[in-house]
């Protein structure tokens, strides 16, 4: 199989133009359709990696966007689940503000190193992250379409989540002060 040098960066850039449409359906609570298209956007993930890595296509602005589209994807329905009155109550928005802090404080360090000429990419436990916020977003939707009764069981989940997320951004943050102390 063959693909087009830029197949994994339009699969990226879809992922981002699929937002708008899950948040659409968040709000409209189509709970099952923004589920179903947060997956699409979670496996384009996973296969514009897939085909970058395994066809020889990866490039500069894919390591740049692809990071960014993830970001993009899981803040925006985290965000929109945040402020609906079905799950408000349970995705609080200090929850929210410090995963937001999370990534962008990684982001910032990630690009700030790549500009030194350092390669920091994403390690299994970043991986692992953001397998579990993919996971726990989709049930939360699933939760909301199909057992709203035990919808404050999100707050649980989202407990989890930002405890990893933390935790993954802390690991990174040590890491990044490691690679300066051996720098200088």
């Amino acid at each position: 199989m063959t693909f087009n040098k830029n197949t994994p960066n339009i699969i990226t850039m879809l992922r981002i133009l699929i937002v708008p449409f899950i948040l659409y359906a968040i709000v409209e609570k189509y709970f099952l359709v923004a589920m179903l298209l947060f997956a699409i956007g979670a496996l384009s993930d996973f296969l514009d990696g897939y085909i970058a890595r395994n066809f020889n296509l990866v490039s500069r602005f894919g390591k740049y966007i692809d990071p960014i589209a993830d970001k993009i994807l899981i803040l925006s329905v985290l965000i929109a689940l945040s402020v609906i009155e079905e799950s408000g109550e349970f995705i609080h928005m200090w929850m929210v503000l410090l995963i937001f802090t999370r990534e962008i404080l990684v982001t910032l360090v990630r690009s700030f190193l790549k500009k030194r000429g350092m390669d920091f990419e994403a390690k299994f436990l970043g991986k692992a992250k953001t397998m579990l916020q993919v996971l726990i977003i989709a049930i939360s939707l699933l939760l909301l379409k199909y057992f709203p009764e035990s919808v404050y069981m999100i707050e649980y989940f989202m407990i989890v989540f930002v405890i990893v997320t933390c935790y993954s951004g802390f690991r990174y943050m040590d890491n990044y002060i490691r690679l300066l102390k051996n720098e200088s």
